[in-house]
This record gives C-alpha cells, sequence and structure tokens, in this order.
C-alpha cells in the first residue's frame, strides 16, 4: 500500500491497505498487529485528507480495536518463553 502511494496510486494503496486492515494478523501472530493498525491509521489518514471524516473515524476506531484485541493475547504468544 505504501509503494502504491508513493508511486502516486491512490486507489491502489487504498485498496493495498484495505486488505492489509481487514486481515487478522492473530492467525499467524500478534506482532503483525502493527501492521494491520498503521493500515487502518493510513487509510483514516488518506480519508481525511479527502475530507471524509465518518471514514476516517471508522478507520481508526478499527486501528484501535485491532490494537486493544492484539495487546488482550497472552504475552508468550507474542514473545515466546521468557526464559
Amino acid at each position: 500500500g505504501l509503494a502504491a502511494l508513493g508511486a502516486g496510486d491512490r486507489d491502489g494503496a487504498v485498496a493495498a491497505l484495505a486488505a492489509c486492515a481487514q486481515a487478522d494478523p492473530l492467525v499467524f501472530s500478534g506482532l503483525l498487529a502493527t501492521k494491520t493498525v498503521g493500515a487502518c491509521w493510513m487509510l483514516g489518514w488518506l480519508a481525511a485528507q479527502a475530507h471524509d471524516e465518518t471514514a476516517a473515524a471508522a478507520w481508526w476506531r478499527r486501528g484501535v480495536d485491532q490494537a486493544e484485541r492484539a495487546l488482550r493475547q497472552p504475552w508468550t504468544a507474542l514473545m515466546g518463553d521468557r526464559d
């Protein structure tokens, strides 16, 4: 999504970021939630730039929800054995 945005392809960026934001990172690792949360932030920012406050708020809310969900996972799922 960021590569598409850097190339000036806003529609491609939105599509790629939305796919990332809607994926479930916890299927593989809670650490990947940084990517889905970041995608939500960027989508909210793009929506805000387009003056779509409703979409911006929805993406940012989803990002917060995803971060909260990831933080509720057992820490061992994120880092393995503490020893």
